[in-house]
């Protein structure tokens, strides 16, 4: 999303506008974001909740493995050494 932002419309560079200050501004944003998180890291942490749902039976597991396939991980052969 930033260098949308942050790259000039229509690849046209203004005099008027310094990109130097933006680019900093962005650095400093992200050193400040990155460290807000460590420093409030147990709050965040804490408020993270862990939710396992388990299919009643074989039939709705069957169910909805055939409705997404991508979760499927097919046995592979073990390579040769």
């Amino acid at each position: 999303m930033a260098l949308i932002f942050l790259f000039p419309q229509g690849g046209i560079l203004e005099e008027r506008v310094s990109y130097s200050s933006h680019a900093i501004g962005f650095i400093i944003g992200v050193i400040l974001g990155v460290s807000y998180y460590f420093y409030q890291q147990e709050k965040f942490l804490a408020k993270e909740v862990w939710i396992e749902v388990w299919p009643s039976s074989n039939d709705e597991l069957l169910d909805f493995l055939s409705q997404n396939q991508e979760l499927v991980v097919e046995e592979q052969e073990a390579a040769p050494l």
